[in-house]
């Protein structure tokens, strides 16, 4: 549990990695619950990845939960950046009056991998707002899923940004959803699911990149 007191402005680092040595399955499960006061700031950024010869699987399954009081800020940068078989996280947030919160969350699956990504978001105070930003990369057979429930209980705003690219034999599902129990929430979502265009490719293999070169040059910048 992070309590960020009252006026304070905070950094904080996670990373995580998964080693997996064995036929026994490894991973890691935190629940991490943000307190965030009146006129305080936190950015926080969560990194996780897998490695390891073993061929147990490779499990991730975090919790984030913030509570943001007035006026108070909150900057969620969350990544996954490979190697995680099977991963389910959870993101929850809910917001007084002027707060503001940004999520952005990064995933790449390859193989047989699966991912899935579960969000609620409650807008509860006046003009306090929410920004939810996905990227997803999915390649070989891997699989994810991304879920965000936006609810709306006052004046306010709400975003919802998930984008996509499959790659091979890719499979993805994105369920945006926008809840308004109030006259004057403004809520909005924006969802694309897609490949690699071919004429991003052609430019930078005419630039003297290869095939490999390029596509990996595409997802960098993606995901950034």
């Amino acid at each position: 549990t992070f309590i960020i007191g009252e006026g304070s402005d905070v950094t904080i680092i996670a990373g995580c990695g998964i080693h997996c040595g064995s036929k026994e399955a490894e991973g890691h499960s935190g629940i991490h619950e943000f307190q965030v006061e009146k006129n305080a700031k936190v950015k926080y950024v969560e990194k996780h990845t897998a490695i390891g010869e073993g061929s147990g699987k490779r499990l991730l399954n975090p919790t984030t939960k913030v509570f943001l009081h007035e006026n108070a800020y909150a900057e969620m940068e969350l990544s996954q950046l490979g190697g995680v078989d099977e991963a389910k996280r959870i993101n929850e947030a809910h917001l007084d009056a002027g707060s503001s919160i940004l999520i952005t969350e990064r995933v790449m699956t390859d193989g047989n991998q699966a991912a899935e990504s579960k969000n609620e978001l409650v807008l509860a105070g006046e003009n306090s707002k929410a920004n939810m930003v996905s990227r997803s990369v999915i390649k070989g057979d891997s699989k994810q899923d991304f879920y965000v429930n936006l609810e709306a209980r006052a004046k306010c705003f709400g975003h919802i940004e998930c984008d996509a690219i499959i790659m091979d034999n890719g499979v993805n599902e994105t369920v945006p959803a926008l809840k308004a129990l109030h006259p004057d929430a403004e809520l909005t979502h924006e969802a694309s699911i897609g490949k690699i265009a071919d004429d991003q490719l052609v430019k930078l293999m005419s630039l003297g990149l290869t095939y490999d070169e390029a596509v990996n040059t595409i997802i960098q910048g993606f995901l950034k």
